[in-house]
Formats: structure tokens, sequence, C-alpha cells
């Protein structure tokens, strides 16, 4: 009984030896997608607000692979989990990856991912408000950098048929 075994132990070994060290074939490699742009923007929320200028808020902006101005974008708010900044989207899930990679494919359309920082300086923070001067602080955040991205880029958003928000 052992022998049965054995034999067929060895011929798989010599097997996959065999085909193991036959001649290296070329692996097939998906394509590099076009790469869209990431960048980082201080925002100017806390300094509008009262707050000391020289504190100040950063969101990530992310442009789609050929982005252009005389083309309309739906804009994606993405907000991260508690203790992110704004880079916790491209930095720990490669969104900007992902998002490249979807939208060579065609399962996305190009759209402009914004990243806001949840972090503030006020006392509320990770989209909890704090009222300063009367002012609730995180959804105030987020629709001023909203805002200023919309202002920067007038073909990004614009309505609420072209703006997502998700985290």
């Amino acid at each position: 009984m052992r022998k049965p075994i054995a034999i067929l132990a060895v011929a798989l070994l010599a097997t996959a030896l065999i085909v193991g060290c036959a001649s290296e074939k070329s692996v097939p490699t998906m394509p590099t997608p076009a790469q869209g742009t990431v960048s980082y923007v201080t925002d100017s929320f806390l300094a509008q607000i009262g707050v000391d200028p020289t504190k100040s808020n950063e969101y990530g902006l992310y442009l789609p692979p050929g982005f252009n101005e005389n083309t309309s974008y739906p804009v994606l708010v993405l907000l991260n989990g508690f203790g992110g900044t704004e880079d916790y989207w491209t930095v720990i899930f490669n969104a900007a990856d992902a998002a490249d990679w979807l939208i060579s494919r065609g399962d996305i359309d190009p759209m402009v991912i914004v990243m806001p920082s949840g972090y503030n300086s006020l006392g509320g923070s990770f989209y909890t408000n704090s009222a300063h001067a009367a002012v609730q602080t995180s959804e105030q955040h987020i629709l001023d950098v909203l805002s200023e991205v919309e202002t920067t880029y007038p073909n990004v958003g614009g309505s609420a048929a072209m703006r997502g928000i998700g985290g």
C-alpha cells in the first residue's frame, strides 16, 4: 500500500520539477490605465469664520485622467473615517488608482473626487458640529470646500444631480 503512494508522490514531484523548469513564457500583464492627478489644497474655511488665520485644513483633490475644463464632471465628496486626514483615501485605500482603473474600464464616468479632512480645531470633528460663532462647522466646512472646488472649476458639479457624498 505504501509503495504505490510513494511511486505516485515521486511521479508528481518529477512532473512538478519538469513543468517548473520549463522555459519561461511571458506572463500576461494588465495595461496601466491613464492616471489622474491628486493635489492637496489648503482651504480657507477656518479663516472665514474668524478662527486664527494661521490654522487651516486641507482637502485632497483628484482630477480624472485627461481632465478638460470644457467637459462637465460630477463631483464625489469622500468623507474619511475617524482619525483620517485629507490623504486618507489616497494613501490607505489608493482611491486615485481605483478611480483610474474603473474609469479606464468604463465602469464609472470620469469624475472629480474631493477628500476633506474630518479634523477641525474647534471642538467638533469627524462630521460632528461644534457651535462656533453660530456656524455649524462640520456641515459648513463640507459645503465651503465643495463651493471652493466648484468655483475653481466651473465645469465640476454645480447641481444636486452632479454631486455625490460617501465615506
